[in-house]
């Protein structure tokens, strides 16, 4: 009962938000949020997307991954924040500023977005794994970032689920690499 009254406090107030509707509950948003935080939780590729017990919770039995994550979504505003919140969903979803890569954000928002998040993420130790889903703004924010990507390596992952396929460019740095990296996007143009 302790988590009930937040989680419908919560909801409603994303519910209420003029930019969101719940059309963004759909199931389709849902089985990409599963599949993102199972990505963050150092669980590479799970299996299709299906109901779990407390899924809005922390993955149990699955030790820390070895590298942090930053997710640029193009939907799934409210539920990724759900479930990604036992993960620090601020830090994750800053790569797009906390929003959705939808229809309210220009390219330029976005670039902006995903540069801040870069040049101000805190290195820890651990690699980093910055994620887009696959989106018409993906592609040139993509392509502008050339000069830093060959600091990372290039994964395209993809899946499957009611009939649609999410695909999403995934990249990945080294902790020896992202300072190098961080300065590097810095110095990309502020605009595309």
């Amino acid at each position: 009962m302790l988590g009930l009254f937040p989680s419908i406090q919560y909801i409603h107030g994303t519910t209420n938000n003029h930019y969101l509707s719940m059309a963004h509950w759909r199931q389709g948003e849902v089985a990409v949020s599963r599949f993102l935080r199972h990505m963050v939780a150092g669980q590479e590729h799970p299996g299709p997307p299906r109901l779990e017990h407390d899924e809005f919770n922390r993955v149990q039995g699955i030790p820390d991954p070895p590298y942090d994550t930053l997710i640029c979504q193009t939907l799934a505003y409210a539920e990724l924040h759900l479930f990604l919140h036992d993960y620090d969903d601020e830090k994750i979803l800053s790569l797009c500023g906390g929003q959705p890569m939808f229809v309210f954000s220009s390219d330029q928002d976005v670039w902006r977005d995903n540069k801040k998040a870069i040049a101000e993420y805190v290195p820890h130790g651990k690699d980093l794994k910055v994620i887009w889903e696959k989106y018409s703004k993906t592609d040139r924010i993509i392509k502008a970032l050339e000069p830093a990507r060959e600091l990372g390596t290039e994964e395209p992952i993809s899946f499957s689920f009611s009939g649609k396929t999410w695909n999403f460019y995934v990249l990945n740095i080294s902790s020896e690499n992202i300072p190098a990296f961080q300065e590097r996007v810095r110095n990309l143009p502020d605009f595309l």
